[in-house]
């Protein structure tokens, strides 16, 4: 029997299309260009029903198909892949609504592009004659604390080291084979955020790979090593098969059945690897409410989901129709009756209550809240208090290992002392770039002070022993070869009187504050800038490298555990960063709540705003390893004061500090990916 044939037969099984109803109008499809021929046949079939429909299509691949979901360009998204957690939000930002998905067909049996079937190859000589889905994710997987199941993060699917499968012994090879290393090689691994059909079926929506996973763009190339190297395995489409490599049959579980890759088992979906290809829609209207499927597009989908429709599929010859329990199961969503699949996830879903302890009264978390993107994330946010637990309010770090607080808004190196106390926090997400500070010399000094190095012996007024104003200028002293000085403290009450009283009587010569202390200080002409730590191009030329200050910090734990929390906070606060980048100091004032200025000069706190903005991190509010790096060796080389809080910051273990732990992108990464698919950026 043909291939053909065989396909048609498996439509033939699906029930015929009756139109429910007379449909007209424009159907307006974007996406995956490889569907084209496939849709051209859609649509003249579907039009035979409802010839007062017309399509329009743009398919420029299938991350443009929702991008046009997004910019309402489009009504039906065609998808090579299924939709990726962070493609959801677009949609979701403007109504609170996700877009449904459909399996459409499936993929093809070995054509590139077209959405093919993985296959499992090894070399020719391994002894290893089958696999299983679980042993293919102790290959390729690692130890994590759970996987995306769609958009729902889940914990079931978490595992630990003791499950990888790094010899060939642990897949029951035996002799000389037993001890040899699993070698894997694999395509180049998704973006930040993306889940691919491998890491959903085998990896159950994890990110975490075998650390030595060998990436190829080439798949001939790959299956070429592949050829030459024993201990080696790999996942491709079979059309990448070559002499000297075999693929292995593939079960679900042990107990089986082991199905080799075939049309037929692709067609039927035994064989565990067979993806689908998708259609994506909207079901809220132009005023962003929720308003079902549309009638017109509804229609479409149960012609493509029914016998006429798949037999189409069967005509094109790459794609395979859906069997009739697919096809069934995707009808399901088309019933205007019920609520999406997608839709239920936030209707089940209540507020998550996150207690965040929170550095000041900063502008972002204000703007998050009055802009109304935390409520917008299902948020509900309770500030804490850390010294009502610890006593004190710089110790943070254990109030969020034991899940006391769920997130703290603080300085960087709060990270750094976590790790050194056996505490270990990360930050999600940065704040600011630079730790809005200036250096400024005593204009009588200008002439015999000209660096850091110029500080030794000088009087120096840098704030408290413990604070970063005194880390960082001893720094910059050390940097520049420069010795020991003499620390000037200034007055708490009236310190900047106090400071230009030491300026006019000769008390001080160096000084670093922040603002509005420094601008006022600037506009005596008492005293000019050494080195700017305002901004975060300024800071790398005085540093080497931008210094990350605030930050928003959790525990791993925490973030193992509930991603999704983490996530969430990272979305609404990224938007609450792109309206301070993107505003003025007077438009970022005047949506800041009424409270916020109490008891303030609103004036003053308006201009300085203004002088801070240009320590606010820009990009993608990622850390970079070179950052976290410089932020390790200032504070690692501080010789903090003997107070409570010097002594606490400069004792613990300091080989516990390891710069990569500090820090996950992992989060802003997936929400500015869902900001530029939603913005076509």
């Amino acid at each position: 029997m043909s291939a053909f044939i065989a396909a048609l037969l498996v439509a033939a099984a699906l029930p015929d299309y009756h139109p429910v109803g007379r449909v007209s109008g424009t159907i307006r499809l974007s996406g995956n260009d490889q569907m084209a021929l496939l849709l051209q046949r859609w649509e003249r079939g579907f039009r035979r029903f409802h010839p007062e429909v017309r399509f329009e299509s743009w398919l420029k691949g299938t991350a443009s198909g929702i991008y046009g979901l997004e910019m309402r360009t489009a009504d039906l998204a065609l998808m090579g892949r299924a939709m990726n957690p962070f493609e959801y939000y677009g949609t979701y930002e403007r109504s609170w609504v996700f877009p449904v998905q459909v399996e459409v067909a499936t993929g093809s049996f070995a054509t590139p592009d077209k959405s093919p079937a993985y296959a499992v190859f090894v070399h020719r000589d391994n002894p290893v004659r089958k696999l299983t889905l679980q042993q293919l994710d102790g290959i390729f997987g690692a130890q994590r604390g759970g996987g995306w199941n769609g958009l729902s993060w889940d914990q079931s699917a978490a595992r630990g080291p003791e499950q990888n499968i790094r010899t060939w012994g642990q897949l029951g090879a035996t002799g000389a084979w037993a001890d040899k290393t699993v070698h894997v090689y694999g395509p180049p691994l998704e973006g930040a955020g993306a889940i691919s059909y491998f890491q959903s079926r085998v990896m159950h929506g994890a990110d975490l790979w075998n650390e030595d996973l060998r990436e190829y763009a080439d798949p001939a190339r790959m299956i070429a090593d592949l050829s030459n190297d024993p201990y080696g395995i790999a996942y491709s489409s079979l059309d990448s098969a070559a002499a000297g490599v075999k693929a292995l049959p593939l079960a679900e579980a042990a107990a089986g059945p082991y199905v080799r890759l075939t049309r037929e088992t692709v067609a039927d979906r035994s064989y565990p690897l067979s993806p689908p290809v998708y259609a994506v829609f909207n079901i809220d209207n132009e005023k962003s409410e929720l308003a079902g499927v549309d009638p017109k597009l509804r229609e479409f989908l149960r012609y493509v989901l029914s016998k006429q429709g798949q037999a189409e599929v069967a005509r094109e010859g790459n794609y395979l129709p859906l069997t009739p329990a697919a096809a069934a199961e995707q009808m399901k969503k088309l019933d205007s009756t019920a609520t999406p699949p997608e839709l239920r996830v936030i209707q089940q879903a209540s507020a998550i209550k996150v207690r965040m302890s929170i550095d000041e009264d900063p502008i972002v978390v204000r703007l998050a809240e009055n802009l109304g993107y935390f409520e917008q994330e299902g948020i509900e946010l309770e500030r804490v208090g850390v010294e009502k637990i610890t006593g004190e309010d710089y110790l943070i770090q254990e109030p969020l290992a034991k899940g006391q607080i769920d997130a703290a808004y603080c300085w960087f190196n709060h990270a750094i002392y976590g790790a050194r106390h056996g505490f270990p926090v990360q930050a999600v997400m940065l704040f600011n770039e630079a730790p809005g500070m200036k250096v400024l010399v005593a204009d009588r000094m200008k002439g015999r002070i000209a660096s850091a190095a110029d500080f030794a012996g000088r009087k120096v007024a840098a704030g408290a022993g413990y604070g970063m104003k005194s880390v960082l200028t001893r720094y910059l002293a050390r940097k520049a070869g420069g010795g020991a000085y003499a620390t000037v403290m200034m007055e708490k009450a009236g310190r900047q009187e106090a400071v230009v009283k030491g300026l006019k009587e000769g008390a001080v010569d160096v000084m670093t504050f922040q603002e509005p202390i420094t601008s006022a200080l600037l506009a005596t002409g008492l005293a000019t800038t050494l080195y700017d730590l305002n901004s975060g191009e300024s800071t790398a030329r005085a540093l080497g490298a931008r210094f990350p200050a605030q930050a928003l910090l959790m525990s791993p734990e925490a973030i193992a555990k509930h991603p999704e929390v983490a996530q969430r906070l990272v979305n609404a606060l990224v938007r609450a960063m792109r309206f301070v980048n993107s505003h003025s100091a007077e438009e970022i004032a005047a949506r800041l709540p009424a409270d916020y200025f109490a008891g303030k000069d609103r004036p003053a706190e308006v201009e300085l705003i203004r002088a801070l903005l240009p320590t606010y991190a820009r990009g993608d509010y990622s850390i970079s390893p070179e950052e976290a790096r410089l932020a390790v060796e200032v504070n690692l080389s501080a010789a903090f004061d003997e107070s409570d809080e010097g002594r606490w910051r400069g004792s613990g273990d300091a080989s516990r500090v390891r710069p990569a732990e500090l820090y996950t992108n992992r989060f802003v990464t997936q929400a500015m990916n869902a900001i530029a698919l939603s913005r076509g950026k």
